[in-house]
């Protein structure tokens, strides 16, 4: 089975509030053979995307719109937001400033 037939039904949410990295990771992922994907810099529209259940992977970085998104991680595994509590989540870290 190649790569495109692989991912093709895999359901990925990118919450990424730099442009370029979060263009990057969409290419990236679309080389690999991914085709479901959606990205954002809001939590709130990613917070929709786990509530209504459309994401197996999150790639998010550690703080949308200045706000930590650490507290999502246990509200999904706790199936207190969202359908699936097996979403796979890769949290990004920023660069640090000093």
């Amino acid at each position: 089975m190649d790569a495109s037939n692989k991912f093709a039904k895999v359901r990925v949410v990118i919450g990424e509030p730099d442009g370029e990295t979060r263009r990057s990771l969409r290419a990236t992922l679309m080389e690999l053979g991914f085709v479901r994907i959606f990205a954002t810099d809001g939590l709130d529209a990613v917070t929709d995307a786990v509530q209504t259940g459309t994401v197996d992977l999150l790639i998010c970085n550690a703080t949308l719109d200045g706000k930590s998104v650490l507290g999502l991680i246990p509200e999904i595994r706790n199936e207190r937001l969202g359908p699936n509590p097996f979403v796979e989540v890769i949290l990004l870290l920023p660069t640090s400033t000093r």
